[in-house]
Protein backbone atom coordinates (compact mmCIF):
# COMPACT_ATOMS: atom_id res chain seq x y z
CA UNK A 1 0.00 0.00 0.00
CA UNK A 2 0.98 3.55 -1.05
CA UNK A 3 2.42 5.99 1.31
CA UNK A 4 -0.37 8.67 -0.09
CA UNK A 5 -3.02 6.06 0.83
CA UNK A 6 -1.58 5.36 4.39
CA UNK A 7 -1.90 9.57 5.10
CA UNK A 8 -5.22 9.70 3.66
CA UNK A 9 -6.76 6.88 5.47
CA UNK A 10 -4.28 7.37 8.53
CA UNK A 11 -6.71 6.50 11.86
CA UNK A 12 -9.63 5.86 10.41
CA UNK A 13 -11.18 2.14 10.15
CA UNK A 14 -10.64 2.62 5.84
CA UNK A 15 -7.17 2.15 6.86
CA UNK A 16 -7.79 -1.21 8.68
CA UNK A 17 -10.10 -2.26 5.58
CA UNK A 18 -7.32 -1.46 3.03
CA UNK A 19 -4.92 -2.96 5.18
CA UNK A 20 -7.01 -6.40 5.75
CA UNK A 21 -7.65 -6.14 2.03
CA UNK A 22 -4.08 -6.20 1.23
CA UNK A 23 -3.85 -9.27 3.75
CA UNK A 24 -6.51 -10.88 2.01
CA UNK A 25 -4.60 -10.02 -1.80
CA UNK A 26 -1.47 -11.74 -0.21
CA UNK A 27 -3.02 -14.79 1.14
CA UNK A 28 -4.98 -15.45 -2.39
CA UNK A 29 -1.71 -15.04 -4.05
CA UNK A 30 0.32 -17.62 -2.07
CA UNK A 31 1.98 -15.07 -0.17
CA UNK A 32 1.81 -15.81 3.23
CA UNK A 33 4.99 -13.60 4.74
CA UNK A 34 3.30 -10.51 3.67
CA UNK A 35 -0.31 -11.55 4.84
CA UNK A 36 1.31 -12.82 8.23
CA UNK A 37 2.73 -9.09 8.29
CA UNK A 38 -0.68 -7.39 7.77
CA UNK A 39 -2.88 -9.29 9.64
CA UNK A 40 0.09 -8.56 12.63
CA UNK A 41 -0.69 -4.77 12.02
CA UNK A 42 -4.19 -4.98 12.21
CA UNK A 43 -3.83 -6.16 15.92
CA UNK A 44 -2.68 -2.61 16.75
CA UNK A 45 -5.82 -0.94 15.57
CA UNK A 46 -8.28 0.01 17.64
CA UNK A 47 -11.26 -0.21 15.17
CA UNK A 48 -11.32 -3.01 12.34
CA UNK A 49 -14.47 -1.82 10.98
CA UNK A 50 -16.57 -4.88 12.14
CA UNK A 51 -18.68 -7.47 9.99
CA UNK A 52 -21.43 -4.45 9.90
CA UNK A 53 -19.25 -2.37 7.27
CA UNK A 54 -18.70 -3.41 3.91
CA UNK A 55 -15.09 -5.10 3.64
CA UNK A 56 -14.90 -4.68 7.52
CA UNK A 57 -13.52 -7.55 9.79
CA UNK A 58 -13.01 -8.24 13.53
CA UNK A 59 -9.84 -9.29 15.55
CA UNK A 60 -11.81 -12.92 15.49
CA UNK A 61 -11.61 -13.37 11.82
CA UNK A 62 -8.30 -11.86 12.09
CA UNK A 63 -7.01 -13.91 14.31
CA UNK A 64 -8.62 -17.03 11.96
CA UNK A 65 -6.50 -15.93 9.04
CA UNK A 66 -3.46 -15.32 10.92
CA UNK A 67 -3.83 -19.29 11.89
CA UNK A 68 -4.27 -20.04 8.11
CA UNK A 69 -1.04 -18.15 7.34
CA UNK A 70 0.79 -19.46 9.82
CA UNK A 71 -0.39 -22.89 8.86
CA UNK A 72 1.02 -22.07 5.43
CA UNK A 73 4.38 -21.25 6.36
CA UNK A 74 4.39 -24.13 8.59
CA UNK A 75 4.94 -22.48 12.17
Amino acid sequence: MGDCYRQVFKGKPSEAIAVFTQARIYLAGGDSANALAALDRLKTYPDLGGTKVPGGTNFGEVAFLRGYALEKLQR
